[in-house]
């Protein structure tokens, strides 16, 4: 539980170094964010040491978050949906997984259709409602259950 704590809070603090970054005028983040990014690369080298580098751990500790940091500086989502999705992707990474694929697909098949516009407001009205949120949450449990029904 306390690990849990602990890779909760170095986390949230790792990734306020790409939230804080002005990538534009290249602006080199202040000194204490400076130096919980680099607490937060030991501490993920020390993570990865302890349970092994695979692909699943690397996806969900780095891409899928800065994925996330990143639609955050594009004014996608807002900064309570942003520390939502963040506390998710550490407490549940597997439902957080699932989630991102269910997201990106519904997001691929409807830029497909040709109306990435009108999606993309209408998701970012939706997100602000909470609603995407609790429909992908709910739909990775129902996945995640029924693939562990089948394996016993």
């Amino acid at each position: 539980m306390i690990y849990i704590l602990l890779k909760m809070v170095i986390t949230t603090f790792f990734l306020s170094f790409f939230a804080s970054r002005d990538l534009k005028n290249r602006k080199v983040p202040n000194r204490p964010i400076l130096i919980f990014f680099v607490i937060g690369c030991l501490f993920f080298a020390y993570d990865w040491y302890v349970s092994g580098l695979n692909l699943n751990n690397l996806v969900l500790t780095l891409i899928i978050p800065v994925f996330i940091m990143t639609m955050y500086k594009k004014k996608l989502f807002g900064g309570a949906d942003c520390k939502v999705f963040i506390s998710m992707a550490v407490w549940w990474p597997q439902q957080f997984l699932y989630m991102f694929i269910i997201g990106m697909l519904f997001a691929v098949t409807y830029g497909f259709l040709g109306r990435f516009d009108k999606f993309n407001k209408s998701l970012k009205l939706q997100i602000e409602r909470g609603i995407p949120l609790l429909t992908c949450f709910t739909v990775s449990w129902i996945i995640v259950a029924f693939f562990s029904l089948i394996s016993g």
